[in-house]
């Protein structure tokens, strides 16, 4: 994934709304996820925020395992940057539209045990 084609980015889970048959993506996916590591939080946070929203990604989530609580951050595209939406953390719920309907609770992300039980809230 490269807004200029210069160099590729590749998200750690990207949703797209049409099939790609090359190695790379060459269109903006709907959504783009990443997943923070101790050696990750500036590029995850500051660099790939710059290059999503410069490549026309709409929605940008980020997931920090490392916090106390497991924590997920919603980002929308307007104008052309990235505007925070939300951050939910531990056992609350997150919930969106865009860029489709979605409820999960992020502790249970990570979480070992019945997780699938648990996705949406208790």
């Amino acid at each position: 994934m490269s807004p200029d084609g210069t160099h590729h980015r590749i998200p750690d889970l990207a949703v797209l709304d049409q099939e790609v048959e090359e190695d790379h993506i060459d269109v903006p996916p709907l959504l783009a996820v990443e997943m923070v590591s101790a050696s990750s939080v500036i590029r995850e946070s500051h660099t790939k925020r710059a290059e999503y929203s410069a490549f026309g990604i709409p929605s940008y989530w980020i997931i920090n395992p490392l916090a106390d609580k497991v924590a997920l951050s919603e980002m929308r595209l307007e104008n052309g940057v990235y505007r925070d939406v939300t951050q939910v953390y531990g056992e609350d719920v997150f919930e969106t539209e865009a860029p489709f309907p979605v409820r999960l609770v992020p502790h249970w992300l990570t979480a070992s045990g019945p997780w699938r039980d648990r996705i949406g809230g208790d």
